[in-house]
């Protein structure tokens, strides 16, 4: 899962960087989550893409490419969405 979501965000997204951390193990059992693997995942992502969109925006985008992820085990995505201009000032 952890691979496709990132070629997923590469791709589409033309990104620069992508780094993605699987937290499943931190929410296993939580109502809802039937699966303890695959589930929860915080997503890095540098786009400049995301240039001039607010951050309700940028994470609408990459909740509408992960969409068919979320029909298999994938529940929940924790994101940080930055321009490269934005990755270079912090």
């Amino acid at each position: 899962m952890k691979h496709t979501l990132a070629k997923l965000l590469m791709e589409h997204l033309d990104a620069k960087k992508v780094s993605i951390t699987d937290n499943s193990h931190k929410h296993a059992h939580h109502k809802g989550t039937p699966h303890t693997q695959h589930t929860h995942f915080d997503v890095n992502v540098v786009s400049n893409q995301f240039e001039n969109l607010s951050k309700v925006k940028r994470h609408q985008m990459v909740y509408a490419l992960a969409k068919p992820l979320f029909s298999t085990t994938l529940h929940a995505l924790s994101m940080t969405l930055k321009t490269t201009k934005e990755d270079e000032t912090t």
